[in-house]
């Protein structure tokens, strides 16, 4: 009886520790919103069993991963954006800064590559309006200045 009762000490000191360390994983990710952590918090405090503890780690451990592929790829989105709005020859600097203003607010990536269909499609408006009054201006020749 009493190595029953050892056993079922050794069982729950186990999951006590592994309880505090998930609580420690929790509140050291890095990609996972507060709310999110508090979410990860309440499940902790539900879980009784072993295997329930191991589901949630699993859960945080792809959440965290997750999120950190959708960063990396915001990350990488971003900085593509930028660079293609630099290589603009056509739109004023302020109105390149709007266009990368703009797209830095967006939340996702699929939002950045839209945001910069529209400046993509400012620069084609402004490419056409400088090539419009070139022509006007010079009486029907055509100049275009390539920068």
């Amino acid at each position: 009886m009493k190595m029953g009762n050892n056993i079922e000490i050794g069982m729950n000191s186990t999951e006590e520790i592994l309880q505090e360390e998930i609580r420690r994983k929790i509140e050291t990710l890095e990609y996972t919103t507060e709310e999110t952590k508090d979410i990860y918090f309440q499940q902790l405090a539900k879980c009784d069993k072993h295997s329930e503890l191991q589901e949630l780690i699993n859960v945080i451990e792809i959440g965290e991963q997750q999120l950190y592929e959708i960063e990396k790829s915001m990350f990488q989105t971003l900085e593509d954006c930028i660079w293609r709005i630099n290589e603009f020859k056509y739109l004023p600097m302020a109105e390149k800064n709007q266009w990368i203003e703009k797209i830095i607010a967006c939340d996702l990536p699929e939002s950045m590559d839209a945001t910069y269909t529209e400046a993509l499609e400012a620069e084609n408006e402004a490419s056409n309006t400088i090539r419009e009054t070139s022509k006007r201006s010079f009486d029907g020749w055509t100049i275009f200045i390539d920068y």
